[in-house]
């Protein structure tokens, strides 16, 4: 029986697992990851719209004490926010203390890469569809039959009923997939479970930015939860990872007392730590003094309707997460960007004032939900940022490489979305429209870039140690990447040959 070693529980190690699985050849799987599990404690175990205002109140002040100065606040596990590593002095490298990831934080959505985006990849888009949808079937999509299935270049992961959408926001996108055929709009395909007879549907109580009592919005925990309980699993280990030993095919585990450690050797071993983690491990294995990684990159623009009459608010409940996504393509028709789009959610003005305001200022805020929306728009990763990694007598810093093309970019997305909404009662608030620079979406770390000199063209630094996040990627595309790093792990895992 071949012994398979899996770093990381994020999608990248869920894909991993769902390949072995898939493969049907008997292997014993260890699992390792540093973070802890989410403790049950902190998950409620009813509707939020029947808690206390106090209790409202503490996961705010918890989101704040772990954040720092921030409004709105960003999405928490109620009240715990990701991880930040310091570069060039801020804390802009976002990772998660819990096992799963950053697929605890996420706003769920789920894509497929553009076929333009496969450039440099050792597979076409058409060869990644079947793992798509067995990705897609695991997880589980709402969406619906609408103009960005077109969009999606013949591949639709929804598989669920569609989230309800902001009456604002479903009006925006009719005059958007109005507006000419190079930008598409639909209801954002989310990893949610919007099933009503299932234990963890969403009841749409608006509340997800703080963390969800149902569980609805998917994270690799579960899975790795229900993988033990099931006894699936050989070992799930919080142990650290300081490197590799490709040869004798072995981890080098980090000792808390600063002393090193060799666990036995395995056959094979999938390195899926996210970017941060596996460019780290990848120096200290390779014994590198300098990495770098990209990063799509973001603006956040407002929109606000200003017409007379605003479409009506849907008053039984709201989804706190994205409810649509636009999609834009240049004149040859390449993705050029993707935009998701958010409502005015009672979060915001529950960052800025005490909880015995709330009612007061959510009445103050009910025409600011009514008129005014968000635009997320990423970019690709030549117009983002670098983040260039330097390992120096044993610790990691890191510092931010801005290219210029990015401000440019940035100043493009604000044309593009005013000459989309030319003529429509929508009017982007240039001025307020924030360049976030980092969105989060880690890839293609130099020099571990598939065909680099270190990891090969099918992502494998050696034959029996193959990177499966994004850590390989050739680029960091504009579409959201959870989708396509779980589909491609599950694709390596079900093709590591059995001995």
């Amino acid at each position: 029986m071949q012994k398979i070693a899996v770093i990381g529980s994020g999608a990248a190690g869920a894909g991993a697992v769902m390949g072995l699985l898939d493969r049907g050849v008997p292997c014993a799987i260890d699992v390792f990851d540093a973070a802890e599990p989410i403790p049950d404690t902190l998950v409620r175990d009813s509707d939020p719209r029947g808690w206390k205002d106090g209790h409202m109140a503490d996961i705010y002040r918890r989101t704040a004490r772990s954040n720092g100065l921030s409004v709105p606040l960003p999405k928490s596990f109620f009240g715990f926010t990701p991880e930040r590593t310091l570069a060039s002095g801020k804390k802009r490298i976002w990772h998660s203390a819990f096992r799963g990831g950053l697929t605890n934080f996420w706003g769920g959505t789920m894509l497929p890469l553009a076929p333009e985006d496969f450039e440099g990849w050792p597979v076409a888009r058409e060869e990644m569809l079947p793992w798509y949808a067995r990705a897609c079937e695991a997880v589980g999509v709402s969406g619906r039959d609408d103009a960005l299935a077109e969009a999606l270049g013949g591949f639709d992961p929804s598989n669920r009923p569609p989230i309800r959408v902001h009456g604002l926001i479903e009006d925006f996108m009719s005059e958007v997939n109005a507006s000419g055929p190079q930008a598409r709009a639909g209801a954002n395909r989310i990893a949610l479970e919007t099933r009503p007879e299932r234990d963890n549907a969403c009841v749409f109580c608006g509340e997800c930015l703080i963390g969800c009592f149902k569980g609805a919005p998917f994270s690799t925990a579960s899975m790795f939860r229900r993988w033990q309980a099931q006894g699936v699993l050989n070992r799930l280990s919080s142990r650290r990872i300081h490197a590799i030993d490709p040869k004798a095919r072995r981890l080098v585990f980090a000792n808390p007392d600063g002393t090193t450690e060799l666990s036995e050797p395995y056959d094979k071993i999938m390195l899926g730590a996210g970017c941060m983690g596996s460019t780290s491990i990848l120096m200290n294995t390779l014994d590198l003094n300098e990495a770098a990684f990209e990063d799509s990159r973001v603006v956040n623009v407002p929109i606000v309707f200003t017409a007379l009459r605003p479409p009506a608010l849907d008053r039984d409940g709201a989804f706190g997460l994205t409810h649509g996504l636009v999609i834009f393509r240049d004149e040859r028709g390449r993705v050029e960007s993707q935009a998701q789009l958010y409502p005015t959610l009672p979060h915001f003005w529950r960052s800025v004032v005490p909880s015995f305001l709330w009612g007061i200022a959510g009445f103050f805020g009910l025409p600011l939900r009514r008129r005014l929306l968000w635009a997320r728009v990423y970019l690709p990763s030549d117009a983002a940022n670098v983040y260039r990694l330097r390992r120096d007598d044993g610790t990691l810093e890191a510092s931010i490489e801005t290219r210029p093309a990015g401000e440019a970019a940035a100043a493009q997305v604000l044309r593009r979305l005013r000459d989309t909404l030319r003529g429509t009662p929508y009017r982007v608030i240039g001025p307020l429209a924030k360049d976030g620079g980092s969105s989060s979406h880690y890839a293609a770390a130099a020099p571990f870039c598939a065909g680099g000199p270190h990891v090969d063209r099918e992502f494998r630094l050696t034959e029996d140690v193959i990177v499966i996040d994004s850590t390989a990627w050739p680029s960091a595309p504009a579409m959201s990447p959870t989708l396509s790093i779980m589909a491609n792990a599950m694709r390596l895992a079900a093709n590591v040959t059995p001995d």
